[in-house]
């Protein structure tokens, strides 16, 4: 149990940083995606 929760937390931890990764990706997308717009 005690090697347990820190791997599960680890983990936690992994997709939350993958999360905000995808979001930050997103968001520098959308922002590119506007620009884009604008443009045009």
């Amino acid at each position: 149990l005690s090697l347990d929760v820190p791997t599960s937390i680890l983990s936690v931890l992994i997709d939350l940083a993958k999360n905000q990764d995808m979001r930050s990706k997103a968001a520098a997308n959308a922002e590119l995606m506007a620009r884009i717009g604008k443009r045009k």
